[in-house]
């Protein structure tokens, strides 16, 4: 009996030891872990001080039309079409007030219009990426005028037409539609700060797509029709927070 005690006990010791040493290694591990991403956090941060990168996040009211020759039919009535559009972004601040701007936005868009007294809504939605080169007049000052130029891409997203009602009357337009557009745009406005990292830019946003938006493989359009470009201009607001001082 006393042999059988002491080995219990015996184990109790051995099961404590290791349950204390697994302890020990697991708070290890957890600390060099969190050292592990501190590390990386502080060296992402510090790069992105030392280089003068911004992110931003934006949204726009925006009027959409869709322009075509073809489309000046006296019976066709084009009526203004208001959509949103919101995104984010990343920018490179050089000197002299410089800098390079990569947008990534999501851009709902099309054309109301009226003919023979029938209402209908195509809507055409996009993923648009602009590259845009910048210019502040005065980075330094409380308020300072910026300029934005640059190409941009666009992504069809989703399309369809509906009638006055916003109900279906096509579900599906997409065969109408090229899945890739290439176009310009041009951005006006003024910077606010409103402190050392924190950025209010409204500006005035025109973009214009240089290719054709219908497809040539839609088969129900007139042989020698014109081309069709999708261009939306509005008043964007935008944040951006400085990840420098600059």
């Amino acid at each position: 009996m006393a042999i059988s005690r002491e080995h219990k006990i015996a184990q109790q010791q051995k099961r404590s030891e290791s349950l204390l040493i697994n302890q020990k290694n697991q708070s290890k591990m957890s600390k060099v872990f969190v050292a592990f991403f501190s590390a990386v956090i502080f060296s992402v941060s510090s790069v992105a001080y030392a280089q003068g990168f911004s992110m931003n996040i934006s949204a726009a009211p925006q009027f959409s039309f869709v322009r075509n020759i073809d489309d000046s039919d006296p019976t066709l009535d084009k009526q203004a079409t208001f959509k949103p559009r919101v995104g984010i972004g990343i920018a490179y601040q050089f000197a002299q007030g410089t800098g390079l701007e990569l947008d990534v936005l999501y851009s709902w868009q099309g054309q109301k219009y009226r003919t023979n007294g029938v209402e209908r809504n195509q809507k055409i939605n996009y993923v648009k990426v602009p590259v845009l080169f910048s210019y502040v007049a005065a980075p330094k000052s409380k308020v300072s005028f910026v300029g934005k130029i640059g190409p941009q891409l666009s992504f069809l997203t989703t399309s369809k037409l509906t009638d006055g009602n916003d109900n279906d009357v096509i579900s599906d337009t997409d065969d109408r539609f090229e899945d890739v557009g290439f176009g310009g745009v041009v951005v006006a406005g003024a910077q606010i700060r409103l402190s050392s990292r924190l950025v209010l830019e409204p500006s005035v946003w025109f973009d214009n797509e240089f290719t054709n938006a219908e497809s040539e493989n839609f088969r129900t359009l007139p042989v020698r029709r014109e081309s069709r470009h999708n261009m939306t201009t509005g008043l964007q607001l935008q944040l951006i927070y400085k990840f420098d001082k600059k």
